[in-house]
């Protein structure tokens, strides 16, 4: 069954005045007025190109939660449209113990694809997906995803993302997936 994948980073959060602070509590910071007015934004431009998705996947971090629960509120996907939160997505999770030393983009995304079908979410249930998440991940996935050169996905600011389609999750492990479009702050 093809799949519709938005890959998007989370939308712009609250920071800490201390740098030190701030990395210590991240994890726990919300989203900002301008992540919430982007993430609005995003669910518009998703909305005109009529994207429904089923499921969103997203990272531990408060922000990138409330992104999906933003974007899901106002899409109105349907009632079956879950958010999880996933480990694999989240900043300084370096796999499970036999992938420590050795997580890379192919591992990150087998991993991906395990803890879908653990937390009983598995991917090749779902036509259109979004994930949620963190740089550099985010840029890790989509070049193992996409077989492309990971440079070009390392520009990717506050919500922005990146629309994929592939024909399997097979064809999404094989780096198969079709970048369909960017999605850029002010484009649609």
């Amino acid at each position: 069954m093809a799949i519709t994948i938005i890959m998007l980073r989370h939308a712009t959060r609250e920071r800490h005045s201390d740098e030190v602070s701030d990395e210590y509590l991240e994890l726990n910071l919300p989203l900002n007025a301008i992540g919430k007015s982007e993430t609005r934004a995003r669910a518009s431009q998703l909305i005109e190109q009529g994207i429904k998705p089923n499921a969103y996947f997203t990272s531990y971090f408060t922000h990138a939660r409330q992104t999906g629960e933003i974007l899901r509120d106002i899409i109105g996907s349907p009632q079956s449209a879950t958010i999880s939160d996933l480990l694999t997505l989240t900043p300084h999770f370096q796999g499970l113990r036999r992938s420590r030393g050795n997580w890379h983009g192919s591992a990150i995304l087998e991993s991906l694809l395990q803890e879908t079908r653990v937390v009983g979410c598995d991917l090749s249930t779902f036509e259109t997906v979004v994930f949620i998440l963190h740089q550099p991940r985010l840029m890790q996935l989509l070049q193992v995803m996409t077989s492309q050169n990971q440079s070009q996905f390392s520009a990717i600011g506050y919500s922005e993302g990146v629309h994929l389609c592939c024909d399997s999750i097979d064809a999404l492990s094989q780096g198969q997936s079709k970048t369909e479009r960017f999605l850029v702050s002010g484009t649609t």
